[in-house]
């Protein structure tokens, strides 16, 4: 990723707090339009968010592998243009969530995934069921980006970053994605299942 995209996701990091749970009464979306610059819709994957079971495998610049799958969350950005999810090991809690520092307790994990359009100068649609988006380093184009913590340390570097990401359902309360990540000092692939909370953002 380029400098700019970078530091757009780190200060995304440390603004945004989503909160967990699940949505498994509410309607998925309808919408059928085209997904964001940069994205692909196909409305035929759209599941339940609800269905969907969160398991992330992370490998960290040590070599170390986790399976995160304790909390999830996903704070909507934009009228649901743009999330950012937290994926952890451990509890994250409710608080705050949308709108404060997220950083897990000594000896815990998380991973942040940020599904975004950085320094976007052109309306983005709303994110729909289907919609698949590959890591560019390209500016105002729908893309992700991830972060890995291991305690206070954070893995960020996007070198040689490669991946796709694929939205297998959203709807009015929560999101599950599918995600395959690598770059040069990390990888992640799996599935997020979140509940969705606004953001002022």
């Amino acid at each position: 990723m380029r400098t700019i995209a970078l530091a757009t996701g780190v200060l995304l990091a440390t603004s945004l707090l989503a909160g967990c749970g699940s949505g498994d009464d509410a309607e998925p979306h309808e919408d059928s339009s085209s997904a964001a610059s940069g994205g692909s819709t196909d409305t035929t994957k759209g599941a339940e968010a609800g269905e969907c079971a969160t398991s992330l495998t992370a490998t960290y610049p040590d070599g170390t592998e986790a399976v995160l799958d304790t909390t999830a969350q996903a704070a909507e950005l934009g009228d649901g243009t743009a999330y950012t999810f937290y994926v952890g090991d451990y509890e994250i809690p409710d608080e705050g969530i949308g709108v404060d520092t997220v950083l897990p307790p000594e000896g815990s994990r998380l991973a942040v995934v940020f599904l975004t359009a950085f320094n976007a100068t052109s309306p983005l649609e709303e994110i729909a069921p289907g919609t698949t988006v590959e890591v560019t380093d390209e500016l105002d184009v729908l893309t992700f980006s991830t972060i890995l913590y291991a305690g206070g340390t954070a893995a960020q570097s996007a070198t040689d970053a490669t991946g796709e990401l694929t939205v297998v359902a959203v709807d009015d309360s929560s999101i599950c994605v599918e995600l395959d990540y690598d770059d040069a000092e990390k990888s992640l692939s799996g599935r997020i299942s979140a509940p969705i909370h606004d953001s002022p953002y």
